[in-house]
């Protein structure tokens, strides 16, 4: 006599399905291990790596943000020289730290303080490539740097870097005067209609009584000729 089927519950159904699933996942193990093995390794690895990337940078900065401090002393005390050396050695030592982009700033600044424009260029222009942002002290490196171009007679480019410096933030202190710098670089370079449109922007936007009064002049001269 024939039994009649037994009939597969929900439960088991989902038994037989999970050993099958558990049984494919042991034969892929198997025959993927090394493959696997090798993987991990090589996350483990990668993982070596970032957090050694990350430990060596925070050292970085915190070696050459105390080698700038340093610097910073020796400054108050009129040991040029030595400055001038410890700034160069946190520049090559520790590119792309924070405290070497003050130290390359410094470095331009110092030398054009004392009229090593060359060197005031090559720095102030580092800075800007490298460690530029939306502060003050990228205005003023903008501004050195176009100090350095009217050095070189270099009118037209000086005028755009110290437009460039006054557009940084309006607002600052120091832009009324980088606004006037690039009006008169620009009537050198001949070209009076840029030095017109800053010269009026100056004396309509700002209270500065000394700059505006040195812009009028400026305009009366590109008016009825040079003074």
């Amino acid at each position: 006599m024939q039994h009649p089927r037994k009939k597969i519950t929900r439960k088991e159904l989902k038994e037989d399905k999970f050993i099958i699933a558990t049984i494919k996942a042991k034969e892929y193990l198997d025959k993927n291990s090394k493959l696997i093995i090798r993987g991990i390794i090589g996350l483990i690895i990668v993982a070596v790596i970032v957090i050694f990337f990350v430990r060596s940078k925070k050292e970085a900065n915190a070696k050459a943000a105390t080698m700038l401090g340093q610097a910073q002393l020796m400054l108050s005390s009129a040991k040029q020289t030595a400055v001038l050396d410890s700034l160069n050695l946190i520049v090559d030592r520790y590119d792309g730290t924070i405290a070497a982009g003050k130290a390359t700033f410094l470095l331009g600044k110092l030398n054009w303080e004392k009229n090593d424009f060359e060197n005031a260029k090559k720095y102030f222009k580092e800075f800007i490539d490298d460690y530029s942002d939306e502060t003050i002290v990228t205005q003023a490196a903008l501004a050195g740097y176009a100090d350095c171009l009217m050095q070189e007679k270099n009118y037209h480019e000086s005028a755009q870097y110290y437009e460039r410096a006054a557009k940084i933030n309006p607002d600052y202190p120091e832009s009324p005067g980088y606004f006037f710098s690039a009006a008169a670089a620009y009537k050198e370079a001949g070209e009076y209609g840029k030095a017109e449109e800053l010269a009026e922007k100056i004396v309509n936007d700002y209270q500065n009584v000394q700059i505006k009064n040195k812009a009028e002049i400026l305009l009366e001269s590109l008016k009825y000729g040079n003074l």
